[in-house]
C-alpha cells in the first residue's frame, strides 16, 4: 500500500466517521423530541386505564395489600412499556450504525469485523439475563417498599 493510498483510505475513514457522527446527532435530537412527546401520551394512557381499572373493582379490593401490590406493579410496568418502546427505537438506530461501521471495517479488515460480531454476542446474553434478574428483583422487593413507605408516613407525615 502506498503513501496516497493510505491517505485516501484514511480521509475516507474521517469523512465517513464524520458524517456518521453528524447523522447520529441529528437522530439524537429526534429521539429525545419525540420520545418525549410519545412518554407523556402513553403515561397519560396507560393512567387513565389504571384509574379506570381501580374505580371498576370492588370496594373490599382496597383492603387488601395485594391490591396496592398488584397497582405498584402496574404502575412500573407503565414505566417499562415506555422503556422497551423506546429500546427498540434505539436497537433500530443502533443496527443501521452497526450496518454502516461492519461495512466500512470489512473494507478493510473481514477478521476484525468477524471478532467484533463474535465478542459483542455473549455481552448481549449477560444483559438479557441481568434485566430478567432485576425485574424479578423488582416484583419481590414491592410489598417491602410499601411497607416502608406506609411506616415512613406513619411517622414523620411523609410519603418516602
Amino acid at each position: 500500500m502506498t503513501y496516497s493510498q493510505s491517505k485516501e483510505q484514511f480521509i475516507e475513514l474521517l469523512f465517513c466517521s464524520t458524517l456518521l457522527t453528524i447523522f447520529n446527532g441529528i437522530l439524537s435530537k429526534l429521539n429525545s423530541y419525540v420520545s418525549l412527546i410519545h412518554n407523556e401520551k402513553i403515561t397519560y394512557h396507560i393512567s387513565l386505564l389504571k384509574y379506570e381499572k381501580s374505580v371498576n373493582i370492588d370496594m373490599e379490593y382496597y383492603d387488601s395489600s395485594k391490591y396496592y401490590n398488584e397497582y405498584m406493579n402496574a404502575s412500573r410496568n407503565s414505566a417499562s412499556i415506555q422503556a422497551v418502546t423506546w429500546n427498540l427505537v434505539n436497537l433500530i438506530g443502533c443496527i443501521v450504525k452497526l450496518i454502516g461501521i461492519l461495512i466500512i471495517f470489512t473494507r478493510y479488515s473481514v477478521l476484525f469485523t468477524l471478532v467484533m460480531i463474535i465478542t459483542s454476542i455473549p455481552c448481549g446474553i449477560i444483559e438479557i439475563h441481568h434485566k430478567k434478574v432485576m425485574l424479578n428483583l423488582q416484583k419481590e422487593l414491592i410489598p417491602y417498599e410499601r411497607k416502608l413507605g406506609y411506616s415512613g408516613s406513619l411517622f414523620s407525615n411523609k410519603q418516602i
